[in-house]
């Protein structure tokens, strides 16, 4: 990321980037559960009743891995907004601050991941999209 990235950041993207990565480095290393790994809107499925969400599917299982569940928590909440994140996690009985950390930590590298998926897939779209608060 640094050696791709960086070079195409300002000074204090470059800070800020190094911020995120250094908080997303010091996480505990938590593999409890089987993690989707890309769980944004475009690969969840949403059934709406009475105003109320239902989970009717999930798709694009390629990047399923035993990891932190804190990966998928804030893929719905980049996603699908801080309202639906707490409903899940006051679904799911998640109210460790420990957890909502790791969500933070996770969730702000969100950009820094687009940006070097694009740059490895020549989309410069979504490499300015992912560096536009880096540049």
């Amino acid at each position: 990321m640094r050696a791709e990235l960086f070079p195409l950041m300002s000074n204090s993207g470059r800070l800020r980037a190094e911020r995120e990565l250094a908080a997303l480095d010091s996480l505990p290393y938590i593999t409890p559960a089987m993690v989707h790994g890309d769980l944004g809107a475009e690969n969840v499925l949403w059934e709406w009743t009475h105003g109320l969400p239902r989970l009717a599917g999930v798709l694009d299982w390629d990047d399923v891995t035993l990891s932190d569940p804190a990966e998928d928590l804030a893929a719905i909440g980049a996603s699908h907004g801080r309202e639906l994140l707490e409903r899940v996690l006051a679904l799911g009985g998640w109210s460790n601050p420990g957890l909502l950390t790791r969500i933070a930590a996770i969730r702000s590298t969100f950009a820094l991941q687009q940006a070097l998926y694009a740059i490895r897939d020549g989309d410069e779209e979504e490499l300015a999209d992912g560096l536009a608060d880096y540049r």
